[in-house]
């Protein structure tokens, strides 16, 4: 059995939160959104780069 302490539950949960740490979570995540579409974007040049080059290797090699 789990034994919750009600008490320090409505202290955490009275807490203010200060506007300056929420400006910047908020900037993180924006970062980690640039982030993400940019190592996407970049893995799909990459890996579209490496088809074309396979795709003329065997070219080549046939003629």
């Amino acid at each position: 059995m789990v034994d919750v302490d009600l008490y320090d539950m409505q202290i955490l949960t009275t807490q203010e939160v200060d506007l300056a740490q929420v400006s910047y979570v908020k900037e993180i995540k924006s970062q980690n959104t640039y982030l993400k579409y940019g190592l996407l974007v970049s893995g799909v040049l990459i890996c579209g780069l490496i088809l074309y080059l396979n795709h003329n290797n065997r070219k080549r090699n046939i003629t």
